[in-house]
């Protein structure tokens, strides 16, 4: 019996030993390897930054204030003066968003930033918004931050949110 528990001990070690060469040659044979330790949300959308951008680009002087309020958001919508991000998650774009405003969410970023890349790359020094769920979300900034390392000189964050634009009666689009 202590000589079957021996074997199977062993058998077990063994095929641990296996599945865990197996999964680090798999990662390191990934062109983006997972990371072997915790990353938190602002280290995750810098790797996203130096993946798009190769390396670092200069930040562009800009005319659209860091910090949007909201008489100037609805200004900027009215009137279609900026390129509008919504931060959220893509699900909660999709049941309702800022009218114009396309889908830039912090966890997909760098898929849905090369989905936007070519209207973004006419010029780099177009105003850009950014908004997320409300005040507190620290979403929008993350992306705003990214936009800005990657060269786009005129981003602001509408810290208010799609909480802010709801609140004060304002029209919602919602995703197809």
């Amino acid at each position: 019996m202590i000589k079957r528990l021996c074997i199977d001990l062993r058998v077990l070690v063994v095929v641990f030993c296996c599945a865990c060469v197996v999964g680090l040659l798999t990662n390191i044979s990934l062109g983006r390897p997972m990371s072997f330790t915790y990353r938190n949300r602002a280290e995750r959308m810098q790797d996203s930054i130096q993946r798009i951008a190769g390396e670092e680009t200069a930040n562009l002087p800009g005319s659209i204030p860091k910090k949007v309020s909201f008489a100037e958001f609805v200004e900027y919508v009215e009137n279609r003066k900026c390129v509008i991000f919504d931060a959220r998650p893509e699900i909660f774009f999709r049941l309702g968003h800022v009218p114009g405003a396309l889908s830039l969410p912090r966890e997909d970023f760098e898929l849905q930033y090369q989905v936007h890349r070519e209207k973004l790359e006419i010029d780099r020094t177009q105003p850009i918004v950014v908004y997320c769920s409300s005040e507190t979300c620290e979403d929008a900034g993350l992306v705003e931050k990214a936009l800005s390392s990657l060269g786009y000189g005129n981003v602001g964050v509408f810290e208010g949110g799609w909480n802010a634009w709801k609140q004060n009666g304002r029209m919602a689009e919602k995703a197809e």
